[in-house]
């Protein structure tokens, strides 16, 4: 029960930084480098979720997943 809020929180600590720093690396090397950004997280992201073997690399999946997240919205 205990990891059932870290799944809900984790969005928000794992986007927060990506909020700032995507717009800046947009505005100075244009708008495909978030976007290799976003391929390289996707290839790490799922490689974590297919090779984890314990919760803790479950979360850092998630924590990954995230900056995804924040780089789609709109």
């Amino acid at each position: 029960m205990e990891a059932v809020s870290w799944l809900f929180s984790i969005s928000s600590y794992g986007s927060l930084p990506w909020a700032i720093i995507c717009p800046v690396i947009a505005q100075r090397y244009g708008r495909k480098a978030p976007y290799v950004i976003l391929w390289i997280n996707t290839i790490i992201c799922v490689s974590l979720l297919y090779f984890s073997k314990s919760v803790t690399e479950l979360f850092g999946s998630w924590l990954v997943l995230d900056t995804l997240l924040i780089l789609l919205k709109p």
